[in-house]
Formats: structure tokens, C-alpha cells, sequence
């Protein structure tokens, strides 16, 4: 690459990044937590369901992280012109 580096795209791409990584860290830590707190509640023996508030809550996170994180990478691209 022979030109100026454009540095607002580098720094935007970057923090892009940076956010969709912690985006995808908090859904997989939420799924996680879930496994964790469902294999307490299997060991316990209850009789119980464990799909409650607890569980919905927890795959409703988990489930804007993930929507939301490919939103950010778009939203950065667009705003840098990597569109085109």
C-alpha cells in the first residue's frame, strides 16, 4: 500500500472490532452463566422447572449481544466508506 493511511477508518475499524469482541464475550458469558446455573439446578434434583425468569433473562441478553454486535460492524463500515 503505497498511500496516506486513512487514519479515522483505521482507528473507527478498530474500535469496531474492539466492541463486537466484548459483544460476543457478554453473549458467550451469558451462556455460560446459564449452563452453570442450569447444572446447579440438575444437581439439586428439583422438581421445579428451571425455565423461568432466571433463564429468559439470561438467552434475552444473550440474544441483543448477538444482534447487536454485526449492527456495530455495519454502522462502522458504512460510516468509514468501506461500502464503497
Amino acid at each position: 500500500h503505497d498511500g496516506p493511511v486513512n487514519m479515522v477508518a483505521t482507528i473507527s475499524t478498530g474500535l469496531a472490532r474492539m466492541v463486537v469482541y466484548a459483544l460476543l464475550a457478554l453473549a458467550f458469558s451469558e451462556m455460560a452463566a446459564l449452563c452453570k446455573d442450569l447444572t446447579v439446578w440438575l444437581a439439586d434434583g428439583r422438581d421445579a422447572t428451571p425455565f423461568q425468569g432466571m433463564v429468559s433473562d439470561r438467552l434475552n441478553r444473550a440474544g441483543w449481544y448477538l444482534i447487536v454486535a454485526p449492527i456495530v460492524s455495519w454502522l462502522a463500515r458504512a460510516a468509514t466508506g468501506a461500502y464503497g
